[in-house]
Parts: C-alpha cells; sequence; structure tokens
C-alpha cells in the first residue's frame, strides 16, 4: 500500500521536497515511510503557497515582445512554473519566457504550447542560439527550454529570441 496513494499528490510532495531542499523526507515518501505523509503534504501546501505568491507579485511585470511575453524577476522560486502559467493560461498565444538574477548570472525559462509547436515553435533552437550570441548556453525540448547567460545581457538576449520565434511562428507582431 502506497503512503500517498493518488500519484499526483505523490508527484506534489516529492517536487515540495526537492524544491525545500529535503531529499530525507522524499526518500522516506519513497520508502513508503507513513511517518513523513503529513509533513510532505505540508510542504506541498506551503511550496504551492509560494508558487501562487510569485505569480501574484510577478503578474504587474510581464513585459510585451513582439512575438513573446517576458518576465525579468530577483531570486524568484519556480520560474518553470509561472512561464506554464502565462502561456497556459494569461497568454496563450504567446510563448513565455522569464529571467530571474540568481547568483551572479540570468537563468531564464522558456515555456511554449502544444499549438505552437505544431505551428513552428522550437525553444531549445531559440534559446541555444539566443544565450549562445550573448555568450551563454541554453537548449532543452521545443516546448519547454532553459538558459543562462551573463548578467547584463538581457535586452540582447530578448531582443535575438523575440526575433526567433516571430521567424519560427511566421506571425505578424502582436
Amino acid at each position: 500500500c502506497e503512503v500517498i496513494p493518488n500519484a499526483n499528490d505523490f508527484v506534489s510532495c516529492l517536487n515540495a521536497c526537492s524544491r525545500l531542499n529535503d531529499p530525507g523526507l522524499a526518500l522516506s515518501l519513497c520508502l513508503r515511510d507513513p511517518a513523513g505523509v503529513s509533513h510532505a503534504r505540508r510542504a506541498a501546501v506551503d511550496y504551492q503557497r509560494t508558487l501562487v505568491r510569485e505569480m501574484n507579485a510577478a503578474e504587474p511585470s510581464i513585459l510585451h515582445g513582439d512575438h513573446i511575453k517576458y518576465l525579468m524577476l530577483d531570486d524568484a522560486e519556480g520560474t518553470g512554473i509561472i512561464a506554464s502559467t502565462v502561456t497556459g493560461f494569461l497568454y496563450p498565444d504567446h510563448p513565455c519566457i522569464v529571467l530571474n538574477h540568481s547568483d551572479g548570472k540570468i537563468k531564464i525559462s522558456a515555456r511554449g504550447t502544444k499549438y505552437q509547436v505544431a505551428s513552428g515553435l522550437d525553444l531549445a533552437e531559440v534559446l541555444r542560439i539566443a544565450s549562445e550570441s550573448v555568450g551563454g548556453r541554453g537548449g532543452g525540448h521545443s516546448i519547454a527550454s532553459g538558459a543562462a547567460i551573463p548578467k547584463g545581457a538581457a535586452d540582447a538576449f530578448i531582443s535575438t529570441a523575440d526575433s526567433l520565434v516571430g521567424a519560427q511562428l511566421g506571425g505578424e507582431p502582436q
């Protein structure tokens, strides 16, 4: 018998343990130890609250490129989830790129939708080319990718990424 029978709840708890840097708790769940279940569920709820706070703080800061939506944040949690929320719910016609100033560099998460990918979007290529153009590195998957670039390179990165997305999707600026 699983200590958390619902697979989605189990994954949420494991993810929260990882994000909150508590691998021991995650391991205890995987080993089916019921002692940590309530703590893990609390951790999952706390992490979800953190993400909601981050999203609420980020929403007014959404910037509009010609072909993308993007945000510039400082030491934010859950940038991939923020990007997914923006493109999945707020602006489903645009990929979203989140730039997060952290640890002396800019870490980037980008998310698109299945529809955008079917229309030609390849965020792995966009992030690889745009990040390399400013001395960084990036890649991933067509629908979800990441990169790291040097501080001070955000504007040039965004300009290149926006142009690349426009070329891939063949769209007029919106």
